[in-house]
């Protein structure tokens, strides 16, 4: 009889414990959340064109070969809208806590130039271009056809989407390419080039 009691009470403890386990979860679920530290992180840094709009990085999170991707927020510690470097976090949410250890990056660069076609002048030519929007300046890039050499001049204004390059060679064929570019924190973040375009000077 002694020894059915010992187990009865041995059983009403462990009930009385786990109730209390319960109870305590319950009161502070984020006792039950699972620490995120040590998840890998992978995407993310591939570069984005500015448009004017927040730019959000794919990537793909997991833990412990998990994918938990749906269950972790991006935290930004930079802009995410502007020209420039972006860095953020990996923040779980839900039944997830804490960040992983790593700060990560991309960057937002200008978007490719259109080039407009360009001017003849006399020993030189005018080189034109649509606006590209980010607060840009422009690089214009030329060379005689059948050389390998660019040679560079750049705009001085934001709003000149043209420029006029002379004292070069009469008569002869030039190679024009053009290209946005915006300088943040002394960093260049530039645009691809336009198609290139030909002009025969006069």
């Amino acid at each position: 009889m002694k020894k059915f009691r010992r187990i009865g009470l041995a059983v009403l403890t462990a009930c009385v414990l786990t109730m209390l386990m319960v109870q305590a979860a319950l009161a502070n679920p984020g006792n039950n959340k699972t620490d995120i530290s040590a998840a890998v992180v992978t995407g993310g840094t591939e570069t984005q064109i500015y448009d004017g709009t927040p730019k959000v990085p794919k990537i793909v999170v997991k833990l412990n070969n998990v994918d938990i991707t749906n269950d972790v927020k991006i935290d930004y510690v930079t802009d995410n809208k502007e020209i420039g470097l972006v860095k953020f976090n990996v923040e779980g949410k839900g039944k997830y806590t804490g960040k992983v250890a790593n700060t990560f990056e991309f960057k937002i660069i200008p978007a490719a130039t259109v080039q407009n076609k360009p001017a003849r002048l006399k020993k030189g030519f005018k080189a034109k271009c649509q606006e590209v929007k980010g607060g840009c300046f422009y690089e214009i890039q030329y060379k005689l056809k059948g050389t390998s050499k660019w040679k560079t001049k750049t705009s001085k204004s934001l709003t000149t989407f043209s420029k006029s390059v002379k004292k070069l060679k009469a008569k002869k064929y030039y190679k024009i390419r053009i290209r946005a570019y915006k300088v943040v924190a002394g960093v260049k973040y530039a645009g691809a080039w336009s198609k290139t375009k030909t002009v025969r000077t006069k």
